[in-house]
C-alpha cells in the first residue's frame, strides 16, 4: 500500500503501521516511501523510521535531513532522530545547521544539537 496506492491518507497509514513492526521487510518498504510525492507521506515515513531506533533507519533520516526541501518533512526526521538519540548523529546535525537557511527549523537543529552536547560531552 505504501508503494501503490493512490489515495495519500492509506499511504500514510500504511507507513504509520511499518513503523510497529520490526521486520527488515518494513524498513526497506519504508527507505522507499521516502521517495513518495507527498510531504505528508514522507513525514510518516520519517516518524515510523524513528521506532526502528537502529543505525540503518538513522541513515536514511540523516539523508533526509540532507536532500529534503519540505520543512516538515525535515522536522519528523530530525524528532525522530532524537528518538534513535545517537550520539554519532551528533557531528552530521552539527553540518546540517551550519547550512541550514530555514531560521525556524535551523533553531531546531541547534536545539537538537545542545541537548546532545550536554548529554554526551
Amino acid at each position: 500500500m505504501l508503494r501503490t496506492d493512490a489515495q495519500q491518507g492509506l499511504r500514510i497509514k500504511a507507513a504509520h503501521v511499518l513503523g510497529f513492526s520490526a521486520s527488515p521487510l518494513a524498513l526497506a518498504a519504508l527507505r522507499d516511501g521516502i521517495g513518495d510525492t507527498d510531504f505528508r507521506v514522507r513525514a510518516e515515513v520519517c516518524n515510523s523510521l524513528g521506532n526502528f531506533r537502529n543505525r540503518q533507519s538513522l541513515a536514511v533520516l540523516l539523508e533526509v535531513l540532507g536532500k529534503e526541501g519540505h520543512v516538515y518533512v525535515k522536522s519528523a526526521a530530525l524528532y525522530s532522530i532524537r528518538r534513535i538519540n545517537d550520539r554519532k548523529s551528533l557531528i552530521d546535525l552539527f553540518d546540517f545547521y551550519t547550512e541550514e537557511k530555514d531560521p525556524i527549523f535551523r533553531e531546531l537543529l541547534r536545539t537538537t544539537i545542545r541537548e546532545y552536547i550536554g548529554r554526551y560531552i
